[in-house]
C-alpha cells in the first residue's frame, strides 16, 4: 500500500531538483541528461519533476537563472574594475557553463521559452555593457557597435579554445578602438 506523502516544502524540493539538474547538465550535458536521470539524482520519482517544472526546457531555464543570479551577486564587486577586467570576468563566469550556452543556442529555435530567456539574457548583458561603456567615456554613438562587437567576441571565444593572453588581447583591441 502506498504511503501518504510527507509534507515537503515546495521551494526546497524545487531547489533540490534544480541542483541535481544543474550538476547533470554541466557534467554530462543537457541532451545526455534525461528526466529520469535528474529524478534519480534528486531522489524523486520521475513524474514528480513535472509537479515543479513543466518540461526539461523549464528546468534548464531554472538552472540558468540560478547560475545567472549567483554570478550577478558577485558583479557589484567588479564594477569598480577596468572594463576589460569586467569583460574577462564575465567570460570566466560563462566559461564555467560553456556547454549550457551551446545548449541555449541550439534550443532557441525549438523552444519559445528558451528563446525568451536568451533574448532577456542578451538584453541584460547589453544594458550592463552600455552603462559601463558610458561610464568609461565611450561616445554614445559608438556604444551600440562596441556592445555588439564585445557580444560577438564573447560568443566566439566561448565557442573556440583560446589562450587567456589572446582573449585579453582581443578585448583590449576592441576597447582601444572605442
Amino acid at each position: 500500500m502506498a504511503k501518504n506523502k510527507r509534507h515537503v516544502d515546495k521551494e526546497q524540493k524545487a531547489e533540490e531538483i534544480e541542483l541535481a539538474a544543474m550538476h547533470l547538465f554541466i557534467d554530462v550535458g543537457f541532451d545526455a541528461s534525461s528526466m529520469s536521470m535528474i529524478a534519480k539524482s534528486a531522489d524523486v520519482a520521475p513524474n514528480t519533476l513535472y509537479w515543479y517544472f513543466k518540461d526539461k526546457d523549464d528546468l534548464l531555464i531554472a538552472v540558468l537563472n540560478r547560475l545567472l543570479n549567483a554570478g550577478m551577486a558577485q558583479y557589484p564587486s567588479m564594477m569598480s574594475k577596468p572594463l576589460a577586467e569586467q569583460v574577462i570576468w564575465l567570460l570566466g563566469q560563462l566559461k564555467e557553463t560553456k556547454g549550457l550556452i551551446s545548449t541555449v543556442h541550439a534550443r532557441v529555435k525549438y523552444s519559445p521559452d528558451i528563446a525568451v530567456w536568451h533574448d532577456k539574457f542578451h538584453n541584460m548583458i547589453e544594458k550592463i555593457l552600455t552603462v559601463q561603456l558610458t561610464l568609461n567615456g565611450v561616445a554614445k554613438e559608438k556604444i551600440p557597435f562596441v556592445v555588439k562587437a564585445l557580444t560577438y567576441l564573447a560568443e566566439g571565444l566561448l565557442s573556440h579554445e583560446n589562450t587567456q593572453e589572446d582573449e585579453r588581447g582581443m578585448i583590449d583591441w576592441i576597447l582601444r578602438a572605442t
